[in-house]
């Protein structure tokens, strides 16, 4: 393992090469829309708790991880969500999760203060079943594999793509919902500089992030680096007169959060070699509240994480060409308030690692993707004063995979087969051997983007992470089975430009032996992991955008997003629904009105339904709830220098309304203004 990281790491040190970075295309400031559809500006993808935006997907962009090559959006069998820089932008997102917030059937599950807690969750499943990559590299920074994402700025980022119930093939087993990749900016040609402040009252109560962002660009070298500072006070909840939880300031709930991003690259004049290096730094200090049913208990936490990546490659002609990278992630985080054990506990999580791709286009219409990966994944905690219930463990993961792209006229088709075998480093980790993860797509453009069909069947395993039966918080077990997970899933697409995008995508997963968590007979009692024999999920998603005066040539533009969600998660041996998902459906819908003149207004809702758990104590406030916002967005220029203002009304009505986590119930923020200002230099 070692001579192999040597050796990548000193040809990427000469040859100064991409890989997976050069995909990404620079934005060209048009909304974002919905992946896959190349013909408008789609559904909007936002904030839970932050206004709409203008779209989801840009047309022209190359998903940097749903294909190891780079293929436009259009071409792909798979449906992926991307969303721009501009829809970024326009949701006033603080954290890179809030972007997220209309997609259908993908939940940003956050709970504690604004800057605490959140996670990526897709089609019901667990956060650590989500796969969370930055440019490629997977991000894990929880014993239990989640990725708490807060405290990183959207400032950072240029895009995300979201590939539900897919991604394997790409990024490993375990993504039995989905993965996320979260493209970092890249510097433009020139020299660029931008500042903005945001400051929001209310619900979020006393927040102020500043961020600063410079970069520059050349024919042969670029380099961007940004920094963002975030201080939030507490969280104000709002009244719920008869259910026993009155209007207050939330008890530990303020944080503060430091991000930054370094990125510089080379390329020749050729353009055959090139090199992408990444560096993102963030250090936070931030509080958990406990839940509405046990508001006194809490943790506290100091975390730290840092992603460096070099991702290299060489074209060797217009029939091959060699891609490889390398990768760091480090997280450390302390809890040095636990309530139930009064431990200060330091967790740490190191992952490792290298990646080797040759692309091969020996006919026009065929491409084949041969790769090997290496991983390793360190998980330490240190607890005091107990230093006897230390953990150590090292465990990695090989792997190998073979892609083959292929077109016949206006079908396309992609077939895929990964092989992982995971070892354990020592004797109190399991070996579970080799699996094998297939994936099959298909596209047919019938009408070309008034009608596409997509269908793809793709299989993947989760294998239990030590803290899955390892961690402080969870009774140990000896062992665990590997779930494995069969996700179909078939879409209807149609687009007519300027007037209506919609998109029609029915998924159904069967699994095995999936890791779920029995809670205790009380709240401080830990849970257990256990494996559930079989269990099926099924659904359905639908999104639309209108643009009723999309064919007329006037001064406004008026775009209706709609969006709707569907899971059902079902024990088949039980043939009990599974309450503990949540969600059983959510509704997004918008009105927005962009004039020429660069202003920018919209209003906008979500509904979401969860499952009534009959033996749930919560109160039924918590089953169901509806968030209203507003935005208000200008665009301007200053001496020539491009500018923008907002203002951000959320959650309107000020609803009393909490999402449902591992520990209870979590009431979210009242009514919050929010307002910011950005200037480009």
């Amino acid at each position: 393992m070692k001579r192999i990281l040597l050796v990548l790491f000193v040809l990427s040190v000469l040859t100064f090469t991409v890989f997976g970075q050069e995909n990404q295309n620079e934005t060209t400031g048009a909304p974002a829309q919905t992946a896959n559809n190349p013909a408008q500006n789609t559904t909007p993808a936002e904030p839970a708790g932050t206004p709409q935006t203008t779209g989801a997907v840009d047309l022209g962009t190359i998903v940097l991880g749903a294909s190891p090559y780079g293929r436009s959006l259009q071409d792909l069998p798979f449906n992926v969500t991307v969303i721009n820089r501009q829809a970024i932008e326009d949701s006033g997102a603080m954290s890179i999760v809030d972007a997220a917030w209309n997609v259908p059937g993908v939940m940003n599950w956050t709970f504690g203060g604004y800057n605490s807690t959140s996670y990526f969750r897709i089609r019901n499943g667990l956060s650590k079943e989500t796969v969370v990559a930055i440019n490629g590299v997977r991000f894990i920074n929880d014993s239990l594999g989640s990725a708490n994402l807060v405290s990183l700025g959207a400032e950072m980022f240029e895009s995300l793509e979201i590939m539900k119930g897919f991604g394997s093939l790409l990024y490993g087993p375990d993504g039995a919902g989905g993965v996320v990749n979260l493209v970092t900016r890249r510097a433009a040609l020139g020299t660029h500089l931008t500042t903005g402040v945001q400051f929001a009252h209310g619900g979020l109560y006393g927040l102020l992030r500043t961020y600063v962002q410079g970069s520059f660009g050349a024919e042969t070298f670029r380099a961007l680096g940004s920094i963002s500072y975030l201080d939030q006070k507490a969280v104000r909840i709002p009244d719920n007169s008869g259910t026993g939880f009155p209007e207050k300031v939330k008890g530990n709930s303020d944080a503060n959060n430091t991000s930054s991003l370094v990125s510089f690259g080379f390329n020749n004049t050729l353009s055959t070699v090139n090199s992408d290096f990444t560096a993102v730094f963030t250090n936070s200090t931030y509080g958990v509240p406990g839940a509405d049913s046990s508001p006194d208990t809490h943790g506290r936490f100091d975390k730290r994480d840092y992603i460096i990546s070099n991702a290299t490659g060489i074209k060797l002609s217009e029939m091959i060409e060699l891609k490889f990278s390398l990768f760091f992630n480090h997280t450390k985080y302390q809890d040095y308030e636990r309530s139930a054990t009064g431990n200060d506990d330091i967790f740490r999580f190191y992952r490792y690692g290298a990646d080797f791709r040759v692309i091969i286009k020996p006919v026009n219409k065929l491409l084949v993707t041969l790769g090997v990966s290496q991983t390793m994944n360190h998980f330490k905690q240190e607890v005091t004063p107990t230093p006897a219930n230390n953990l150590d463990y090292l465990e990695g993961v090989t792997g190998v995979f073979l892609q083959a792209d292929y077109s016949i006229s206006m079908v396309q088709f992609t077939v895929g087969i990964r092989m992982d075998h995971h070892k354990g480093y020592d004797d109190k980790l399991v070996d579970f051997g080799t699996m094998f993860s297939p994936t099959f797509g298909v596209l047919v453009s019938v009408l070309g983007d008034y009608l596409k069909i997509r269908a793809q069947i793709s299989k993947t395993h989760r294998i239990p992470l030590s803290g899955d039966y390892l961690g402080a918080w969870y009774n140990p077990v000896s062992q665990l089975n590997v779930e494995k997970n069969w996700n179909y899933e078939a879409s209807l697409e149609s687009s007519v430009k300027k007037i209506y995008t919609a998109k029609a995508v029915f998924f159904y997963q069967r699994s095995y032996d999936k890791i779920y968590y029995e809670p205790g007979t009380n709240w401080w009692d830990p849970m257990t992991p256990k494996n559930r024999n079989k269990q099926e999920n099924i659904g359905f998603e639908l999104e639309a955008v209108i643009t009723p005066l999309g064919t007329l040539d006037l001064s406004v533009n008026l775009r209706i997003p709609l969006s709707f969600g569907y899971s059902r998660p079902k024990d088949l041996l039980t043939k009990k629904v599974l309450y503990s998902s949540n969600n059983q459906y959510t509704f997004t819908f918008g009105l927005e009105a962009e004039l020429k003149m660069g202003l920018n207004i919209g209003f906008f809702g979500k509904y979401v339904k969860n499952y009534d758990d009959p033996a749930s104590p919560y109160p039924d406030i918590y089953v169901s709830y509806l968030v209203l916002d507003a935005k208000i967005h200008y665009r301007f220029k200053i001496a020539k220098k491009d500018a923008r203002v907002y203002i951000h009304l959320l959650n309107l009505a000020n609803k009393k309304y909490a999402v449902q986590g591992s520990w209870g119930a979590y009431t979210m923020p009242g009514f919050t203004f929010m307002t910011g200002f950005e200037m480009k230099f």
